[in-house]
């Protein structure tokens, strides 16, 4: 990572020569904590912004970048088991905020939300191919035919053999 910040540069010569003339006692000088604070401020920043990150927005959804993550991850691994922590960790946010900010922006639990996805899939992939209903369930990450089966019709009203015959 390539940082360019002329207050980084500067805050951090300000904080070495801090350290240099007064040593250990920078610890307790409230100079000393201010730049250090603004040093660790700037590089996150930095780097949140090179990385692409947005802040914690200020209202009470996700952002649409956080959005566009998050779903390209679910659906990229809707065939392995989802965990609160790894949605977490791909839009880095703390367990709370994430689940306090997904049920406002998407109306649904995280859990509700990776299961109409799997279903969302396994309705094209009943539809668009001819491979067998219980390989299409362990696709879309079900560990069986019969989870798979009750959830489906819960979601669509019908099991996925039928809906195959006559999709929706």
């Amino acid at each position: 990572m390539n940082i360019e910040d002329a207050l980084l540069t500067e805050v951090a010569f300000e904080l070495r020569d801090e350290l240099q003339q007064i040593g250990d006692r920078a610890r307790s000088s409230r100079y000393s904590r201010a730049l250090i604070n603004t040093f660790a401020y700037r590089v996150i920043k930095a780097y949140a912004d090179s990385a692409g990150i947005d802040s914690l927005p200020a209202g009470s959804r996700l952002t649409d970048s956080r959005k566009a993550r998050l779903e390209a991850f679910i659906d990229r691994h809707l065939n392995q088991p989802l965990t609160i922590d790894d949605l977490c960790r791909e839009i880095w946010l703390s367990k709370y905020h994430f689940c306090r900010l997904f049920k406002a922006t998407y109306g649904e639990t995280p859990r509700k939300f990776v299961q109409r996805r799997r279903i969302d899939e396994a309705c094209r992939l009943l539809r668009e191919t001819e491979r067998p209903v219980t390989d299409i369930a362990l696709t879309t990450g079900w560990s069986g035919n019969g989870g798979f089966s009750r959830c489906f019709k819960s979601h669509t009203g019908v099991t996925p053999s039928e809906y195959r015959r006559d999709p929706l």
